[in-house]
């Protein structure tokens, strides 16, 4: 019973530590927040976004090289576990 009150009382403090520190970043750094957040929005109207047929052409390009390397390195695997299993025969 005493445990479970001590665990209780633990998150209770490290959510009000939490909470406490926020607010208190809000308060105090507000100014510099609401700088930062408009300045990031603007520079994310300056960003030259892709189109989406540009990044559905890149995503297919990406998907069918992985394969290829897939196949080659399966097939590597496939011809250095049969020279070492024919090793490990001798």
């Amino acid at each position: 019973m005493v445990d479970s009150l001590t665990n209780n009382f633990s998150i209770f403090a490290i959510y009000f530590l939490t909470i406490s520190v926020a607010i208190f970043l809000i308060v105090f750094f507000r100014k510099q927040i609401v700088l930062y957040v408009k300045e990031s929005i603007a520079e994310l109207k300056k960003t030259n976004w892709p189109t989406t047929k540009w990044v559905q052409e890149m995503f297919f390009v990406v998907v069918a090289i992985s394969f290829i390397i897939a196949f080659f390195t399966g097939i590597f695997d496939l011809f250095f576990t049969k020279i070492f299993e024919e090793l490990i025969k001798y």
